[in-house]
């Protein structure tokens, strides 16, 4: 199963639906592709991950940061939230967030959580 990426709200909202296994290779095409998306949205866009069936996955920081990085740093990017119980994958998640100076990341328990925050942050959602 590849990654599925899709609007959540047309333009605004991507939905990243993450499988059990990812390789680098899946992230940079990922990637290309939200950055693609992100082009045509209206800022900000904010993107879901829901990783929550995402058991293996690339652990080289420097390789994460690199593939992810088209996306993370476009002028464009409002939020991203991680969805996944393992407390390791959100922790990396967090780690490449900040390092590319990504402030606007949270690792949440739900969708309903991700939205609740946005609607709260991002006036022009509603």
């Amino acid at each position: 199963m590849s990654i599925n990426i899709s609007w959540y709200m047309e333009n605004r909202i991507l939905f990243i639906k993450v499988p059990q296994e990812v390789s680098i290779e899946e992230i940079k095409y990922m990637s290309s592709q939200i950055s693609d998306a992100i082009q045509v949205g209206e800022a900000p866009i904010h993107v879901i991950f829901d990783a929550s069936e995402m058991q293996t996955f690339p652990n080289n920081v420097k390789s994460l940061m690199q593939a992810m990085q088209i996306f993370l740093k476009h002028p464009k990017m409002g939020w991203n939230f991680a969805i996944n119980p393992n407390r390791l994958i959100l922790f990396l998640g967090t780690v490449v967030s900040r390092a590319l100076g990504m402030n606007k990341y949270r690792a949440v328990a739900s969708v309903d959580e991700a939205l609740e925050i946005l609607y709260r942050v991002d006036s022009t959602l509603a």
